[in-house]
């Protein structure tokens, strides 16, 4: 049960430090600074595409117990992305992916905290300009880095025959439309 005297922070992702990775065999190209679409989850013909998101949440201090958190995003695309490939799975660092904020290759393999960090299906097609919220599941709200980063990959499992499916979010260079991280503590 959550004190009526929980705190709430909001975190916007940082540029530079978001964006989305394809990798193409064993060739990983970093897309950060990108306008809409800056985040993107799927696979093109000879690709797979996962997206990451980058919040500062040290502010939060040594102190701060976290009760809750969810991402909230503005989807870019349409859902087709969704109906093709399935639910969008994330994946929690707490820290840096691969040891370095800024967004790299290496991220899309980098080990993670925790896989699937969401409740079910809580990252779901909303429709081109709305906004999805999805909670992480309470046992991984620990994974919140209270004195670092807190950064989050998204990604779709590769389905054979299905071709060009992506979903695309808003990224921190959109103005207004930034990728949100909501703590409660």
């Amino acid at each position: 049960i959550l004190s009526p005297w929980a705190q709430v922070a909001v975190f916007l992702s940082e540029s530079g430090n978001d964006g989305y990775v394809s990798a193409n065999g064993a060739t990983y190209t970093p897309f950060a600074n990108v306008t809409g679409p800056g985040i993107q989850a799927g696979q093109g013909t000879d690709t797979d595409l996962s997206g990451f998101l980058s919040f500062d949440t040290s502010s939060l201090g040594t102190g701060a117990t976290i009760l809750d958190a969810k991402l909230r995003l503005k989807q870019y695309s349409g859902n087709d992305g969704f109906d093709s490939l399935g639910p969008c799975v994330v994946d929690v660092q707490k820290g840096d992916f691969n040891e370095k904020a800024k967004l790299e290759g290496a991220d899309f393999y980098a080990l993670e905290t925790d896989v699937d960090v969401t409740e079910e299906g809580a990252l779901a097609a909303v429709d081109s300009g709305n906004w999805v919220e999805a909670e992480l599941d309470p046992i991984y709200a620990s994974d919140v880095n209270t004195t670092d980063r807190t950064q989050f990959r998204l990604w779709f499992d590769h389905v054979d025959g299905v071709g060009d499916k992506s979903v695309q979010w808003y990224s921190s260079e959109s103005i207004g439309n930034e990728p949100q991280l909501i703590v409660q503590y």
